[in-house]
């Protein structure tokens, strides 16, 4: 894992000054190369052939250049394909190192941007063609390694994170329609950023620079597919679940470092550390704890650890240090990001950085085999659009009569989603993934485009793999265990176990209500029922308890400050309503709270 940056000038101060901001992705080594019209900058975390001869920028001395962000977990196979093409070809090239990164550069000097067809893993690269005078981008399938780039009539700018491309003079204005995004939803989708001129290149794409003409032109290169359906029988689909599974877990063992494995107690943590027992002894297992009481997942992971024989390893954090963290990741994050769930994973990555530098993680799960709640709830209107209006409208009248009575979470959100029966999926869908801050309707949005296949279920995780996952989930990997310089590996998220999942039948991934049918009947035998069908608890932190408690003082001095009011981005009474029912126990507004400071957090980072 490493960091990557550059741009289409010399000035080789200013590709340190980049490396120097990318630090922390790559401690080990940096390496900075300039030629006319370019500066390549790398920062490297050594996981694969630490020897010098792996350092980056790296060339292949046939006038291709390379700095590279990731891991290519197939690169051996490819790198046979290659020697058997190249003397096909006759072609005389001899490989120096044992690096993927070299093999991504042979791979495009033999097929060019069709090379991308080839890797399996996890990737941000760049190739300076030299002959070409071009620069080849390219980003993984699913959006788990990142990549930013500025782009003027002149000017081209790359990096992994935006912190790298702010080392320029560029204006820092912020990006309206991301800003919206941010209030509506927790983080920012698609291809913007919160600074205006500054774009993700998008997971599944690649970007070619003409350093002659200064033009680009992105394309892409992978797609979720949901129309080729297969017909298979439950127990065919479970076993290759477990095969594919078994190949992508081997596959992410591979390391010339120490390699471990976040444990939580859930599902998918557990399955991801069984299948690493097949493969490896003296496992260590990370898990956080925090000291409220319903925030702890101790004895689950306990449970597991026990099982598989590894090497456990829990740490409890309280608010001072939840405190110390939010100041901590203001930094980390270039944007405003509203997943609490960071704070937690910018913990357990902390804990195993001092055993191990590669860390094996159980994300993926729920997108790819229908783990959140939301699936349920969008079979549950599915089968409400076939009830008679008039019954619907009883059902809800009964519904708020003991919501009135006894008024919970469950009930008042499915309440709100019952009364929008009659509104298309991908609204439904929107209101699910909708904080608390939005206000006003939007007239479309980017999870529209996803709503356009015969089944709701692959609406569902279309939208969750293609915008939730690598916006949101991925994001928080990435910068989290990047702070720590960590390398977070994520086996359900191999792209051929994806495209397996995308032609199984929807209505087995989650079949009569129970989510992740699939995994949890594949693993059935080999997890105890106490792991496969505990109630989901996911990566929480007791913000709620903290923002009554611990952090009072701190998060009510940090929403009435003045200059964060003034942007006029959410009005003073509205802040102080929430402050003031929050402090009561009349509702829990910690999530609105937490994303408001954040937004703070990030204006006082890099807007000043």
């Amino acid at each position: 894992m490493c960091g990557i940056g550059g741009f289409n000038w010399e000035d080789r101060k200013l590709g340190k000054a980049m490396n120097e901001a990318l630090a922390h992705r790559g401690p080990d080594d940096d390496g900075i190369f300039v030629d006319k019209g370019l500066t390549l900058a790398h920062r490297r975390l050594s996981i694969l052939d630490l020897r010098r001869k792996a350092k980056q920028p790296m060339t292949d001395k046939k006038g291709n250049y390379i700095i590279f962000n990731g891991e290519i977990y197939n690169f051996k196979d490819i790198r046979e394909e290659i020697i058997k093409e190249q003397k096909k070809r006759r072609i005389k090239y001899e490989f120096f190192s044992g690096t993927d990164t070299e093999v991504i550069l042979r791979a495009y000097a033999l097929w060019g941007v069709d090379c991308l067809k080839k890797f399996n893993g996890m990737f941000a690269f760049c190739i300076y063609d030299s002959k070409k005078k071009t620069l080849f981008l390219a980003r993984d399938r699913l959006g788990i390694k990142p990549l930013h780039y500025y782009a003027s009539k002149e000017v081209f700018i790359f990096s992994s994170e935006i912190k790298g491309v702010l080392e320029h003079s560029i204006k820092r204005k912020v990006c309206e329609p991301a800003l919206q995004e941010y209030l509506r939803y927790g983080f920012v989708l698609g291809e913007h950023t919160m600074f205006a001129n500054i774009k993700k290149l998008m997971p599944g794409h690649y970007l070619l620079y003409d350093m002659k003409k200064k033009k680009l032109s992105t394309k892409k290169y992978w797609k979720a597919d949901f129309t080729k359906k297969n017909d298979w029988p439950e127990h065919a689909v479970t076993r290759n679940i477990k095969r594919l599974l078994y190949t992508s877990v081997k596959r992410r063992l591979i390391a010339d470092v120490p390699v471990g494995a976040f444990l939580s107690g859930g599902v998918d943590s557990s399955i991801i550390v069984s299948e690493i027992a097949k493969h490896k002894d003296n496992l260590h297992t990370f898990s956080v704890d925090f000291d409220c009481k319903g925030f702890s997942e101790a004895s689950f992971a306990g449970i597991v650890a026990e099982q598989f024989r590894t090497q456990h390893h829990a740490v409890q954090f309280d608010a001072e240090k939840v405190l110390k963290s939010i100041e901590t990741l203001s930094y980390h994050f270039d944007e405003p990001f509203a997943d609490s769930s960071l704070i937690p994973m910018y913990f357990v990555s902390g804990v195993a950085r001092k055993h191990v530098k590669v860390c094996l993680s159980g994300d993926g799960g729920d997108e790819n085999f229908g783990g959140y709640d939301r699936y349920k709830w969008m079979k549950i209107l599915a089968l409400q659009k076939k009830v008679p209006e008039k019954m619907n409208d009883f059902i809800i009248k009964i519904i708020d009569n003991i919501n009135a009575l006894k008024k919970t979470h469950l009930l008042t959100k499915g309440n709100q989603l019952l009364k929008l029966h009659n509104k298309p999926s991908s609204e439904i869908y929107e209101h699910i993934m909708r904080a608390e801050l939005s206000r006003e309707e939007p007239q479309n949005t980017t999870y529209d485009n996803h709503f356009i296949h015969d089944n709701l279920i692959d609406n569902v995780t279309s939208a969750d793999l293609q915008v939730y996952l690598p916006d949101d989930i991925l994001t928080k990997i990435d910068r989290a265990s990047m702070a720590v310089s960590l390398e977070a590996r994520v086996p359900f998220l191999d792209h051929k176990l994806v495209d397996f999942m995308n032609t199984v039948s929807a209505d087995l991934k989650v079949k009569q209500f129970t989510t992740k049918y699939l995994l949890k009947k594949a693993y059935k035998d080999i997890l105890p029922k106490k792991i496969l069908f505990r109630k989901k608890q996911g990566f929480g932190v007791p913000l709620k308890h903290y923002f009554r408690d611990g952090l009072k003082a701190f998060i009510h001095g940090q929403l009435a400050d003045r200059d964060f009011l003034k942007q006029g981005w959410v009005e003073k009474h509205y802040v102080d309503k929430l402050l003031k029912n929050h402090s009561a126990k009349t509702n829990d507004h910690s999530p609105t709270l937490y994303q408001l400071l954040q937004l703070k957090r990030w204006k006082e980072t890099w807007l000043t």
